[in-house]
């Protein structure tokens, strides 16, 4: 066991890290304010013009945190892709971490160069977050364990524990190579 045991589900799977989510919803925020205007009836064009006064950057913005949706869809949804057998859908998650946050860095800078280059605060701190999403995602042990781990479709515990159970009474994986 290379993590702490709350990073382990009760199925004994990693867990994905609870910052890797904050930090996904954070970079998500734009679609949080569509669907949040789109609930308010009648109010929805206002809302999105007091956020958004261009609507080119709303487009280009929710297009480039797609990635990042799709990475909380497949993470929120982990335990039905395993029950129907699929386990591939694990290599999608740094890429679409890596492409998100390049495709989140560019819909930032792009309307800074318009604005030639005037600081605003909040696309400096989008560009921040997404360099620590980056920077945290490649060197995370978590995550380094979590794409190791989800490779089968059982956690090795369980195989383990499967191990013990056919085993003979007493002589265990273990006990049974000594013997040998």
């Amino acid at each position: 066991m290379l993590l702490p045991l709350h990073c382990y589900d009760e199925a004994g799977r990693v867990k994905p890290p609870l910052w890797l989510y904050w930090m996904l919803i954070l970079l998500c925020s734009d679609w949080l304010a569509l669907v949040f205007s789109l609930l308010t009836f009648g109010k929805t064009s206002e809302l999105l013009s007091l956020f958004y006064p261009d609507r080119s950057q709303l487009g280009m913005r929710l297009l480039a945190t797609l990635p990042f949706v799709v990475t909380l869809l497949l993470l929120g949804n982990r335990e039905r892709l395993w029950k129907r057998g699929w386990t591939e859908w694990r290599k999608l998650i740094y890429p679409l971490l890596m492409m998100g946050v390049v495709m989140s860095i560019l819909a930032q800078v792009l309307p800074m160069g318009q604005d030639h280059w005037a600081f605003h605060w909040t696309p400096a701190a989008f560009l921040l977050a997404n360099l620590i999403l980056a920077l945290t995602a490649l060197q995370s042990i978590h995550l380094k364990t979590l794409y190791a781990d989800w490779r089968y479709r059982e956690p090795e515990s369980a195989k383990l524990a499967q191990a013990d159970v056919t085993e003979p009474a007493g002589q265990g994986p273990v006990q049974n190579r000594a013997q040998r």
